[in-house]
């Protein structure tokens, strides 16, 4: 018996394909052409969406809640209608302005040594009690402060451009996508680096056992520089805390805007 063969469907005219290919192309260029309108916060937001939901979002990761004040709550400093308050020359206070505008921001207090002894008694009493906590605590504790610091994103940004003279997008992503990186980091991967690991205790010694222990140091202490006022805070404060340390930050005296929101940051009030 002879194969029935399938009749081959007729190629379409060369001007039709060329037609097709056409529209192809013209689609493809208005796509591109929307991409590149977007502006770059949108894709600055699409990221920290993305990393919320896929990262740090837990059901079980409470919600805190940082006061805002009125100059974190809007775009303009100082807060309009408000007297403007220039700096008395005082050894006791450090003016500090905006470096983008000039604009004055605040003093701060010039800590003594006394002041300093002070802080650091009260981190190694606090010490002696977190250094007993597990590493599910302290993993929680890194959530908790992801979420807490992605539902202030805003003025986290705005008050670490106000301090350091960046631009918003700037701030989105060298101030809060850094340090969700490394909370996320911390709280995945932490505990499996702090691990107790084996070594060999050589041929001599066959008859030992041999490994290295991580153990909290107690109180360090950290300088951190101007560039990123917000992350280059929270980098060292998060590691010290998760190995189960406590840590005393000195951070460059002219970040003010960004100290006061991290210092209520530390004394947050319970999302109800």
């Amino acid at each position: 018996m002879g194969r029935s063969r399938t009749a081959t469907p007729p190629l379409p005219p060369p001007t039709a394909l060329a037609e097709a290919l056409d529209v192809a192309s013209a689609l493809a260029d208005e796509a591109t052409s929307a991409l590149a309108l977007c502006p770059t916060w949108i894709w600055a937001a699409i990221a920290v969406a993305f990393i919320y939901y896929r990262y740090l979002h837990h059901r079980s990761v409470p919600a805190v809640r940082v006061p805002l004040s009125a100059a974190e709550l809007g775009d303009v400093w100082p807060v309009p209608g408000a007297e403007p308050v220039r700096p008395q020359p005082s050894p006791a206070s450090i003016p500090c302005h905006d470096p983008a505008t000039g604009a004055f921001l605040g003093t701060v207090p010039v800590f003594s040594y006394r002041d300093v002894e002070a802080a650091a008694v009260r981190a190694r009493a606090a010490q002696k009690v977190w250094a007993g906590s597990s590493f599910e605590q302290r993993s929680q504790l890194m959530r908790i402060l992801g979420r807490c610091i992605l539902e202030h994103a805003e003025p986290i940004c705005r008050v670490s451009a106000r301090d350091s003279g960046k631009t918003m997008i700037d701030a989105g992503l060298g101030e809060v996508l850094t340090t969700l990186e490394k909370l996320k980091w911390l709280a995945e991967e932490g505990a499996a680096a702090l691990r107790p690991e084996v070594r060999s205790a050589g041929r001599v010694a066959f008859y030992k056992r041999a490994w290295v222990e991580f153990l909290p140091m107690g109180l360090v202490g950290a300088i951190v520089p101007w560039n990123y006022p917000f992350h280059n805070v929270l980098n060292p404060v998060c590691a010290a805390l998760f190995s189960g340390n406590a840590i005393v930050v000195k951070v460059r005296v002219t970040n003010y805007t960004t100290g006061m929101w991290q210092n209520r940051e530390s004394h947050p009030q319970p999302r109800g």
